[in-house]
């Protein structure tokens, strides 16, 4: 039995679907950062959360802290 192959050398995609997958890329990529950075501002509220009981009943501590932000 002879298998014949045919090897594909040179694809020219139309420039009208090369802009609309660039565009498609584009827009996915852009989705995939929002997701990225709602899911770290949860992180991020959630550190606030802890924090926020960490110092609840204790203003010196508080107090302590906001003067080592400074």
């Amino acid at each position: 039995m002879t298998v014949n192959s045919v090897e594909i050398l040179d694809i020219k995609i139309p420039d009208a679907l090369q802009d609309a997958m660039s565009r498609q890329a584009q827009a996915e990529r852009e989705s995939q950062a929002r997701v990225i950075l709602g899911d770290a501002e949860r992180q991020i509220a959630g550190g606030f959360v802890e924090a926020a009981k960490a110092y609840q009943g204790n203003p010196i501590a508080l107090h302590l802290r906001a003067m080592n932000m400074l």
